[in-house]
């Protein structure tokens, strides 16, 4: 069968952005691999040397390969091996230099790459951004805005509300206990 799609070139096969996050074990590293803002792939381990040779294929096909780890067992090395490698890898020290704003975006990227949590640990730059903006409540133990000002305030009675469970595929998809047990009666006969 023939098509007027025209042959795929060489530029149209190459990635724009490839990202890697990385967990670091002292043994191993677990790296997801994400393409072009698509979704992120199974983690894969490797060790450090093989490692070294996977980023070497990767930057190979990218124009930009991102990396992102934090500077635990190693501290810089692997970082300073990777900037030889053509690469802009994201490692503590580089973090403790950036924006709360850039910090979030981090934080961000690091969810859109496969992690679980885009975390970065406080330090004189949050305190700073935090300064005047929260306080913290001995009373409850909570940091609390310095001075909240709401236009108006909304009372809601919750009491007669049902809680709501997530069904697969998809979270949006979601029912009442009582659904999912009327559900659950009728597949079983009554």
């Amino acid at each position: 069968m023939k098509t007027n799609t025209p042959p795929k070139t060489e530029t149209q096969d190459r990635i724009q952005q490839l990202k890697l996050g990385v967990d670091w074990h002292a043994e191993h590293f677990r790296v997801v691999r994400m393409c072009d803002g698509q979704s992120p792939q199974p983690a894969q381990r490797f060790t450090p040397a093989s490692f070294l040779l996977f980023v070497q294929k990767q930057r190979a096909l990218a124009d930009q390969l991102l990396v992102v780890y934090e500077a635990g067992p190693g501290g810089f090395h692997l970082q300073r091996q990777l900037t030889g490698l053509g690469v802009t890898a994201f490692a503590s020290t580089t973090v403790r230099r950036l924006s709360v704003s850039e910090r979030m975006t981090l934080a961000n990227m690091s969810i859109e790459m496969g992690g679980k949590v885009g975390l970065i640990e406080a330090d004189e730059i949050t305190d700073a951004y935090l300064a005047g903006r929260v306080r913290y409540d001995t009373g409850t133990g909570h940091l609390r805005p310095v001075s909240p000002h709401y236009r108006r305030v909304v009372e809601l009675n919750v009491d007669s509300l049902e809680p709501l469970v997530a069904c697969p595929p998809e979270v949006a998809l979601r029912r009442s206990p009582s659904a999912i047990r009327r559900y659950w009666r009728s597949r079983r006969g009554g």
